[in-house]
């Protein structure tokens, strides 16, 4: 009887979690949640990882004998995370669909073609959408900062008359520079002692995690490590970030016209072909007037952009490997989601390429999003 009411309890809070429900809530599997995960104080809104940390033999072995007490315990173990999380961190969507909803299951449904007719490509002006694409007006060595570039004089700013703030430079790292980058987040970036979905809880300790359990790699934090439960940083950065991330952060929000970013967290997302990312608001950074800065690799994907409201209108873009895109003022707290990954591009094989790696990017993305959490002396 207790058994009972506590499955129920733990899937009705389940449900009002954010989270999506899977076909078949087993606790060892691993997603990225489908619906927004969102804090009842308004606070910072981004996808996580399910709940479920019991491995896949133990849960079999729960199964079998439900009544167990090893099975009780873990339903109460769950339970008191659930309601943790959605009395102190969490909110669902509000009942009914808001716009942001409607356009979220509108590019994840895979039950009907894919309809792209509202689709921006970025890449090129239209007057109707008020979209604008210029040439940058900058002039700085950019040799020394560790990922390769596109020369200056190539690179393109686009922006939208109706949300000024919202910058994408498209394609401006090399297919090599991407590569290379790609393969420092999937084969270094992602070791120990940076953090990952599957070593936060202790689940994975072993090295090689790309190697060895790449599909199940979801995120990675580096620098000041963001706290997916309590939904903050922490007081100081773990480690100092990658010179190449901090240089090229500097660059970007120098070339934009935001003046010079200290670069201090980053967080990288990894999308298998049908994983999403819920609408979420990115508000936990400290310095939040500082730009976020965001760079697609390998697939492309539909990107939703919102307001402050869910129901605010949506701009569904197109966003390629190679593109980076900026949020900066008002657009800094905006929604946004990803809610289709489509394969489009395919990077040649080449035997200064790790195969692995390469097959990764044809099939998967990698989006890393640079950060600065804190303000320097100089800014306080």
């Amino acid at each position: 009887m207790i058994l009972a009411v506590l499955q129920r309890r733990v899937w009705d809070l389940w449900q009002r979690s954010g989270f999506s429900i899977p076909a078949a809530p087993k606790p060892s599997e691993r997603f990225l949640c489908l619906l927004p995960v969102c804090s009842l104080e308004e606070e910072r809104c981004i996808h996580t990882t399910g709940p479920w940390t019991t491995s896949t033999a133990k849960w079999k072995k729960e199964r079998s004998s439900f009544s167990s007490s090893t099975a009780t315990d873990t339903l109460r173990r769950d339970l008191t995370r659930l309601s943790q999380m959605t009395s102190q961190s969490y909110q669902s969507l509000p009942e009914g669909d808001t716009v942001f909803k409607q356009a979220f299951k509108k590019y994840k449904k895979r039950s009907e073609k894919l309809d792209l007719e509202d689709v921006v490509d970025v890449r090129v002006s239209d007057a109707s959408k008020g979209l604008v694409c210029r040439p940058v007006q900058y002039n700085r060595d950019i040799n020394n900062i560790g990922i390769e570039l596109r020369p200056l004089k190539e690179w393109s700013i686009s922006t939208f008359d109706s949300r000024p703030g919202l910058f994408i430079l498209s394609n401006i790292i090399t297919e090599k520079g991407q590569v290379n980058l790609a393969s420092k987040c999937l084969l270094q970036y992602a070791e120990p002692p940076n953090i990952t979905n599957l070593t936060v809880d202790g689940s994975y300790k072993e090295a090689n995690v790309f190697r060895n359990i790449a599909n199940k790699l979801r995120w990675v934090t580096m620098g000041n490590d963001y706290d997916w439960t309590q939904k903050v940083y922490d007081d100081k950065p773990r480690d100092k970030l990658p010179d190449e991330i901090v240089k090229f952060a500097d660059l970007v929000s120098n070339v934009l016209g935001l003046g010079s970013v200290a670069a201090d967290a980053v967080i990288m997302n990894f999308y298998p072909a049908k994983a999403t990312l819920s609408p979420h608001v990115d508000r936990s950074e400290r310095s939040i007037e500082k730009p976020l800065i965001s760079i697609s690799l390998g697939q492309s994907a539909i990107y939703l952009t919102g307001g402050e409201s869910l129901d605010d209108p949506v701009d569904p873009l197109l966003l390629h490997s190679g593109d980076v895109l900026v949020m900066h003022g008002k657009q800094r707290l905006v929604y946004h989601a990803v809610p289709r990954i489509l394969k489009l591009r395919t990077f040649p094989r080449s035997k200064e390429v790790d195969q692995d790696v390469l097959e990764y990017l044809n099939n998967c993305r990698v989006n890393v999003t640079i950060r600065q959490v804190d303000f320097v002396d100089d800014e306080k």
